[in-house]
């Protein structure tokens, strides 16, 4: 007689990127006099484990620095300063505030997200490449960005910063509609700004287009990318027949 044994092999099959990363929560703040101290306040929401990100301006040339925990991913090194900092959230930093610092007293302007479903930064920060400084322009553009790991589904982000705090922005990048948001203090020149927009995009590298400002002062541009989190294994089931 014949014997016929079934095995059944779950075979895994690749990981997949889960979805692209997402702002849920965002908030802005300034400090409107002279200090070396800077109060940012932080999103509404954002629950353990997810990506908090600070985009800080002012108009001088100064050292930034961040409070514990937070890791400085870029900083301008002309005039005016932009810094972008992050950290995994604990949960409890939603609604609460954290001070940077600058070298010397100054003015500044900030924005803050809680991104959603991004990958741990323990596992793969997020990138961003050397700011490009325009000197006296009405354009800042951000450089091109290859991120680590080739195509994935990004959250692309163009930041740029101006030394006039009266400037508005008329154009951001073409194609990132995301997030569009501009943080300014009250005193013109005295006192810089900070402004980001984003873009979802499953490619190896991106060049955004450029911010076209309503002044022509120096301004310094970077891109920045956030790698997606990983979706949870799958498993194929297989059927092998022996006799």
């Amino acid at each position: 007689m014949m014997r016929l044994l079934v095995l059944l092999c779950l075979l895994l099959a690749t990981p997949a990127w889960a979805v692209f990363p997402s702002v849920s929560s965002a908030t802005t703040s300034t400090v409107i006099t002279d200090e070396t101290n800077h109060t940012i306040s932080m999103p509404a929401a954002c629950a353990s484990g997810k990506l908090l990100m600070v985009f800080f301006g002012s108009d001088g040339v100064e050292a930034v620095g961040w409070p514990a925990g937070w890791t400085e991913l870029v900083q301008t090194s002309a005039a005016p300063t932009v810094a972008v900092g992050y950290k995994q959230s604990a949960g409890t930093e939603a609604g609460g505030t954290i001070t940077v610092t600058t070298g010397g007293p100054e003015q500044s302007a900030h924005i803050a997200w809680c991104v959603d479903d991004a990958i741990a930064v323990a596992t793969q920060a997020p990138e961003s490449v050397a700011f490009v400084n325009q000197v006296a322009s009405a354009t800042s553009d951000p450089p091109s960005l290859t991120p680590t790991g080739g195509a994935k589904q990004y959250l692309f982000i163009a930041v740029s910063g101006s030394s006039n705090a009266a400037e508005t922005i008329s154009a951001y990048p073409t194609n990132y509609t995301g997030n569009n948001t501009r943080s300014a203090g009250p005193s013109g020149i005295a006192s810089g700004s900070v402004a980001v927009a984003s873009r979802e995009l499953n490619a190896a590298s991106d060049d955004p287009g450029t911010f076209t400002w309503s002044g022509s002062v120096d301004k310094n541009a970077t891109t920045v990318a956030v790698h997606p989190a990983v979706a949870a294994a799958t498993y194929i089931p297989q059927i092998i027949i022996v006799e």
